[in-house]
């Protein structure tokens, strides 16, 4: 029970650092570590996410 509670937590945090990044007046990153630390590092969408940064990272790399 506590493992959905953490979950659905961190995915909700998550969400709102993907709304602080549209939105500048909530901050985005500590809702993205909170979330992620709570989700657990293994959680499909946190795996996702990361290799969403991943590629978004090499391409900005390339292009700089």
């Amino acid at each position: 029970m506590w493992r959905k509670i953490r979950v659905i937590t961190g995915l909700t945090l998550i969400g709102l650092g993907v709304i602080g990044v549209f939105v500048p007046l909530v901050p985005s990153v500590p809702f993205f570590i909170a979330g992620v630390a709570l989700a657990g590092p293994d959680h499909p969408v946190v795996r996702r996410l990361r290799e969403w940064l991943k590629q978004w990272r090499h391409r900005k790399g390339k292009s700089g």
